[in-house]
């Protein structure tokens, strides 16, 4: 007698703009999620990097449907509303604070399991004004709606519950998952046949190359970058030849290009634009650097000591957190003069500081391997379905 397989389970998974680490959190997390198990609906604004989310999530069956750019927020309602109306989702899992709180008023009388995954940090200055503590209570109420809230490291945990006033039975179904990196796509994306880094740029051997990965947002410090790199000029490490390699675009990628230029350091960036896979350049640098501000947990100091390139980073929220016993050089958050003083150090001791980053990957690619995340992730999935 035949049997009929099990049916996949059907999620909408929510994203508002499907870029940087979000995009990476998918690609590096739902490649270990059985593709026969699951069939995926992405809502996610429109956007180039949209059209690649297809590709990411492959062999998982994928359909993208893009909310409209100019309207974000009200266009993702109306899909949500019309896709959860349809009744044809056993799960939604939102991506962010704002996938999340609209996901949650979004599904009528919590008809759908929902859980949610956050990608961010939350700022006392979001909170300040005569709105600011009604504005704690609605995210508080919008959280306190969800199956389950998954905060993806121990920073990120306590800053979400020194912000909010979440009810204590809500605190009880917040879990921390790590979030982690495909240390076996890294490996095959670095191994795949590609141009070398100073081969694409013209960057002779001589000249040390430091990587920024990161969005041109303030939080994630590129500016203290270029201040730091200002302040090196003239110190025994402007001796030392170096360039800063800047691997995205938009945002406030114009003013600080502005700023470059008026201290008079533009010899010592160069911009390469989006690339289609930042971390298959990782093993051509001398370090990356990771300057920010604040970070959930962020996967590009991962990716680069997974695949043995130094990194220099700050001491901020979330970023310590995935530096804590690492050979990483780390300085003090939003401090140029410490940051200066960290890339000195990398430049004065290079080949040391490399040969210890090349020991340490091994123990980097089993600590940051995302099969325990993605593990993790399933487990919660079956728990919020069961438990409706």
């Amino acid at each position: 007698m035949s049997t009929n397989p099990p049916s996949r389970v059907r999620v909408l998974t929510v994203i508002r703009f499907p870029i940087g680490g979000i995009r990476s959190y998918l690609r590096y997390t739902y490649r270990w999620l059985a593709p026969e198990c699951y069939e995926v609906t992405l809502l996610t604004v429109s956007h180039p990097e949209a059209k690649l989310l297809s590709g990411d999530l492959a062999p998982m069956r994928v359909c993208v449907v893009e909310a409209d750019a100019s309207r974000p927020i009200l266009s993702l309602l109306r899909h949500a509303r019309s896709l959860v109306r349809e009744d044809r989702f056993d799960l939604i899992h939102s991506q962010g604070f704002t996938a999340g709180v609209l996901m949650a008023f979004a599904n009528p009388l919590d008809r759908v399991p929902h859980v949610l995954t956050l990608h961010e940090t939350l700022r006392d200055e979001q909170f300040r004004g005569p709105f600011g503590p009604l504005k704690r209570r609605f995210l508080a109420l919008a959280l306190s709606r969800i199956d389950r809230v998954i905060t993806v490291g121990e920073d990120a945990n306590r800053n979400l519950l020194s912000h909010l006033p979440i009810p204590e039975r809500a605190k009880r179904r917040i879990a921390i998952i790590r979030s982690g990196v495909d240390v076996d796509r890294l490996l095959q994306a670095a191994a795949e046949p590609r141009i070398a880094l100073r081969e694409r740029f013209e960057i002779d051997d001589r000249t040390a190359c430091l990587g920024f990965f990161g969005r041109f947002m303030p939080e994630k410090g590129f500016e203290v970058l270029v201040d730091a790199v200002g302040r090196l000029e003239g110190s025994p490490a402007s001796r030392v030849p170096f360039k800063v390699i800047a691997f995205n675009d938009g945002a406030f990628v114009r003013e600080y290009r502005e700023r470059i230029q008026r201290l008079g350091i533009g010899d010592r960036f160069l911009f390469a634009g989006l690339q289609p896979s930042v971390a298959a350049w990782m093993p051509d640098f001398d370090a990356a650097i990771m300057p920010s501000l604040r970070e959930a947990l962020p996967l590009a100091a991962m990716e680069a000591m997974a695949m043995g390139c130094p990194l220099v980073a700050t001491d901020c929220v979330g970023l310590r957190e995935v530096t804590r016993d690492t050979p990483a050089i780390v300085a003090r958050a939003g401090d140029a003069a410490s940051l200066a003083e960290a890339i000195e150090r990398l430049l004065e001791d290079l080949p040391s500081v490399k040969a210890g980053a090349a020991e340490f990957a091994a123990l980097a690619r089993k600590r940051f391997d995302s099969r325990a995340s993605a593990a993790a992730l399933e487990t919660v999935f079956a728990d919020v379905r069961a438990a409706r």
